[in-house]
């Protein structure tokens, strides 16, 4: 979490650790704009590094949020939602327990859809972007339910910051 919060710094150009570091390497004094930051990627995933649980990932994320948005508040923060839609997944329980921790501070949740074409199939394959309704919703409902309570002007989107064909 110091590390997500120092590279916000050096980015940003403000002194601290990293900055200094470039400083010395001469780095040319120009800010970097970077407004959007991911908190992990896919952290359900047992394939991910840092793979954790949704409580322990929220633990985590929560603090680099609070560092990363102490340094500079005018960044946007994307919480990893689960990369694990179907049957057999608790995808919903994941996003609420991530919401629950990051509702204060996430600006986006993360969601992530893989489709193929194994058949061979150029009419399915087209109209597999009809798959992403369904999570999109579900997605939304959760963002709801999460920021029940709280300010009205308070609002948290979705980033379908992975969509492959």
């Amino acid at each position: 979490m110091e590390e997500a919060q120092q590279w916000v710094e050096y980015c940003k150009l403000i002194r601290g650790h990293l900055h200094d570091a470039a400083a010395q390497a001469e780095r040319p004094p120009a800010a970097l704009k970077v407004t959007y930051w991911g908190l992990g990627n896919e952290m359900d995933g047992p394939w991910q590094m840092g793979h954790r649980s949704a409580e322990d990932y929220g633990k985590f994320a929560l603090e680099a949020a609070k560092l990363m948005k102490w340094t500079d508040p005018n960044i946007k923060l994307i919480a990893a939602g689960s990369s694990n839609f179907g049957p057999d997944a608790d995808w919903t329980g994941w996003n609420r327990t991530v919401l629950d921790f990051l509702k204060n501070h996430a600006d986006y949740l993360s969601l992530h859809l893989y489709v193929g074409n194994a058949e061979n199939d150029f009419g399915e394959f087209m109209a597999s972007f009809a798959g992403t309704r369904r999570p999109h919703q579900d997605g939304r409902s959760t963002i709801r339910a999460a920021l029940s309570g709280l300010p009205r002007s308070r609002r948290i989107y979705i980033a379908w910051d992975e969509w492959n064909v």
